[in-house]
């Protein structure tokens, strides 16, 4: 469990700072914050078990990462019922900085 705490962290800290530069709104801040709970651990794990079967890789990576970024869009879109080119613009910006940051980092 301990191995996925640590991209999480990173993750959280990513996006919750993007959430709150382009809102402002702590509550948007928290949605984030809980959508990456949920999608974040679940995404790591399936990348670790199974990134390997397709072209090294790569073509599954970017399937969990297009996985993830619906997933959270929904969320936000559960949540919040109006922009929703904005909340699925801001889920993929948000979840290719946090892809961005942990291929620098790991």
């Amino acid at each position: 469990m301990f191995l996925y705490l640590i991209p999480l962290f990173i993750t959280v800290i990513i996006e919750d700072s993007l959430a709150l530069i382009v809102s402002g709104d702590k509550k948007f801040v928290l949605i984030v914050t809980l959508a990456n709970i949920i999608t974040n651990p679940a995404a790591n794990f399936v990348a670790n078990k199974y990134a390997h079967i397709f072209w090294g890789g790569t073509f599954s990576i970017m399937l969990i990462v297009f996985a993830t970024i619906i997933a959270e869009w929904l969320i936000y879109l559960a949540v919040y019922r109006k922009r929703p080119w904005f909340l699925l613009s801001f889920s993929m910006t948000a979840n290719g900085l946090s892809w961005l940051f942990g291929l620098m980092l790991f």
